[in-house]
């Protein structure tokens, strides 16, 4: 038998079983992604005890946690103390507003571990997001929850690539960078 009478499939077969296999990875890709569960807040707190080891996608709204060293200068000035975080809280949008009138419950936020920040007492360096956004963000990573901590609920590998905030109504990949972050001044 010789090598030209061996039968080849024709370039159109080739060329239709390439498309026919790109629809049917482009179809998996959409129903996997409608299967996606996307929690509030209160919903994940809620399954805590379900959720507890799971990556799992949350919406909410951020709130800067920094810790401050407390040196008293004088005369005051901003390179006095130093300023860091390493996580900010997600919350719903009524502990959102609550913020405001003073501080909430570990019961009622997520802690969301994913910061790079350094500052001083007036400003902070933060990266890779900002987390004094006022949009409502979406954010994937593991859930955990430990009862021994206070009812402590945190996010952590944080897939930065699947993050995404609400901006006028639409939803669009979170803005990565570095931000600079203005403190309480002295």
């Amino acid at each position: 038998m010789s090598v030209q009478s061996v039968s080849r499939f024709p370039k159109k077969w080739i060329i239709t079983i390439i498309i026919a296999a790109m629809v049917l990875l482009l179809g998996v890709i959409v129903i996997l992604n409608q299967n996606r569960r996307v929690y509030t807040v209160s919903e994940a707190l809620a399954k805590r005890t379900e959720l507890n080891g799971q990556r799992i996608t949350v919406r909410g709204y951020s709130l800067l946690v920094y810790e401050l060293t407390t040196q008293l200068c004088q005369p005051q000035r901003c390179d006095c103390n130093q300023s860091g975080s390493r996580y900010f809280v997600l919350v719903d949008a009524d502990a959102f507003a609550a913020n405001q009138q003073g501080p909430i419950t570990t019961e009622f936020l997520i802690e969301v571990y994913m910061l790079d920040c350094e500052g001083d007492e007036c400003s902070m360096t933060c990266r890779p997001i900002n987390p004094k956004t006022t949009n409502e963000l979406e954010l994937t990573g593991l859930f955990h929850y430990d009862p021994t901590m206070s009812h402590s609920s945190s996010l952590d590998s944080v897939e930065l690539d699947l993050a995404r905030e609400k901006i006028d109504g639409v939803w669009q990949p979170v803005t990565a960078g570095t931000f600079t972050i203005q403190l309480q001044q002295p």
